[in-house]
C-alpha cells in the first residue's frame, strides 16, 4: 500500500505511542528493546574510540536510550519520534524531523540506521547525505 509522506508520518507517530500495539509486534517496546540490546551489543564490539553516536529514524528512541545508558553521547533523529519521552535525566539530543535539523559540522564516530534503508525510496542519496 502506497502511502503519502504525510500518512507514513502519521502512522509511525500512532505506532509509537499506540499501547494497544494495534499497528503492528514491530513496534511493540519490549520486543524493541530486545533487539536494541543485540544491536548494542554489536556496535559496542566495534572498533571506536571514541563514543559519537547518530542514531538515523531513531523511532522510539529505544535504541537511543540504551546507548546513552551505556556512554554513548546520542543524537536521535526521526520525523516521528516523541522528543517528550526522551527528555528526563537523559542527555540525548533529539531532533523531529530528518538528518537536515542537525546542526551543520555535528561529527559521530559511529552513525546507525536500524531499519531505515529498506524503507527509503532513495537509500544511496541517504547514505551520501551522512558524509
Amino acid at each position: 500500500m502506497d502511502r503519502s509522506e504525510q500518512q507514513n508520518l502519521h502512522f509511525y507517530e500512532v505506532a509509537y505511542t499506540d499501547k494497544s500495539q494495534t499497528q503492528s509486534a514491530y513496534f511493540i517496546p519490549n520486543l524493541k528493546c530486545e533487539i536494541a540490546k543485540i544491536e548494542l551489543e554489536f556496535l559496542e564490539s566495534l572498533p571506536v574510540i571514541n563514543t559519537s553516536l547518530l542514531d538515523v529514524c531513531a523511532g522510539a528512541g529505544i535504541f537511543a536510550e540504551m546507548s546513552d545508558e551505556k556512554g554513548w553521547d546520542v543524537i536521535a533523529v526521526d520525523p516521528a519520534i516523541n522528543i517528550d519521552r526522551l527528555k528526563g535525566n537523559r542527555k540525548i539530543k533529539t531532533y523531529k524531523g530528518t538528518t537536515k535539523q542537525i546542526p551543520t559540522g555535528e561529527l559521530f564516530d559511529v552513525i546507525t540506521m536500524w531499519d531505515v534503508i529498506e524503507h527509503s525510496l532513495k537509500p544511496v542519496e541517504l547514505i551520501n547525505s551522512l558524509k
